[in-house]
């Protein structure tokens, strides 16, 4: 098949566009023309990435021209002259606006139109554009996907889109999440970040803007008064709240327990030298990152939130918290810390669970047959 991927941006790692990442990369190994779309912003290291695969990468708004009538009919008629250039067969929008694109290029041309829903935010969306979506837009979707049950079943309440075209295709981290862990790479990690094999290093990854919680996470690990206790932070958006983080952390004298790693590449290795993974989200659908971790069999403690719940199993494979609550992320790692053999044991369950249930190629292959239908 000849399908399109289409974000609004993918100058930085989020969660629309590292689907978009995940998905053009499974489908093109498995042998369809991948072409992805991107309008909103320069671009990124998932751009790179991508066309290492051989994957072609356009940008609709090269010149960065902002968000003029005129320049978005401009962009329209660029994506309809790339969907009948390349014969496309398939547009595969995530999230909003990139979905706008998507259905007005179905007015042009006959093709299917498939929509991952990837926060809560998309429900606002269509709700302020209620009569353009259901007078036109409901029309010529072909699915709409949720990334969790919780998502689509509240999705199908505030909707008149009839509940045979809404799909849940769980979001899966790439394969190389599922191999074996490299004992040299974990040295290396700990060694880079000067952590010694007696401390106990909680991690947690994500780009790190204000609903993920992290505040929450520092306030547990202030209370916890464990020195041999350190937390790794991995993220690009660190940056704009570090500086509030900073003060907190000297205000709390544990400055020193905790690293900003900032953005990296290796989050496997990353992942493989933490202890426990730690998720405070506050606003989530079906977070990647969580997966990620999940996959490499770490025991994870994250909010009772979204769709994490369908994933996570309080008590066998991770500890479920409620939202923006310190004190019950405190006791959750104390748990871990107090119980190794049983946090181990949590993470090898996790491991399973997303080999069983939640794996790349089972994602990649739902995804096909959306496209199919």
């Amino acid at each position: 098949m000849n399908i399109l991927q289409i974000v609004s941006s993918l100058e930085e790692i989020s969660g629309p566009a590292n689907s978009l990442y995940l998905v053009a990369t499974g489908l093109a190994q498995l042998g369809h023309k991948v072409i992805c779309v991107h309008y909103v912003g320069r671009q990124g290291p998932l751009v790179q990435r991508l066309e290492q695969q051989g994957i072609k990468v356009i940008n609709l708004n090269p010149q960065l021209q902002g968000s003029s009538k005129i320049n978005h009919l401009k962009m329209l008629f660029k994506l309809i002259e790339i969907v009948w250039k390349h014969k496309i067969e398939v547009i595969h929008a995530h999230n909003w606006d990139a979905d706008c694109y998507a259905f007005l290029t179905a007015f042009f041309k006959k093709l299917r139109v498939v929509v991952t829903l990837h926060s809560r935010s998309y429900f606002q969306w269509v709700n302020s554009h209620k009569l353009k979506y259901e007078r036109l837009f409901f029309g010529k979707a072909t699915y709409f996907v949720c990334v969790s049950e919780v998502m689509a079943n509240e999705f199908k309440q505030i909707t008149k889109v009839p509940k045979t075209k809404v799909k849940v295709v769980y979001n899966s981290p790439l394969s190389i999440f599922f191999n074996s862990s490299d004992p040299e790479s974990i040295k290396k990690i700990r060694r880079e970040f000067n952590v010694d094999d007696s401390e106990f290093l909680l991690g947690s990854v994500g780009n790190f803007t204000e609903f993920k919680g992290i505040i929450y996470l520092l306030e547990a690990l202030a209370e916890l008064k464990n020195n041999r206790c350190k937390l790794l932070l991995v993220g690009a958006d660190v940056a704009n709240l570090k500086p509030e983080f900073d003060k907190f952390l000297k205000e709390k004298t544990i400055s020193d327990q905790v690293i900003f790693a900032g953005f990296r590449q290796d989050i496997p290795d990353i992942l493989d030298a933490i202890d426990l993974f730690v998720f405070p989200s506050t606003e989530e659908a079906d977070p990647i990152a969580l997966s990620e971790a999940m996959a490499r069999a770490k025991p994870v403690i994250a909010t009772k939130i979204g769709g994490i719940p369908e994933k996570v199993i309080d008590g066998k494979i991770g500890i479920l918290i409620d939202p923006a609550n310190s004190a019950q992320i405190k006791t959750a790692i104390e748990y871990c810390l107090n119980n190794k053999d049983k946090a181990i044991a949590m993470g090898q369950a996790a491991k399973q669970v997303m080999v069983d249930k939640f794996s790349f190629n089972a994602m990649i292959k739902n995804y096909e047959e959306v496209y199919k239908r």
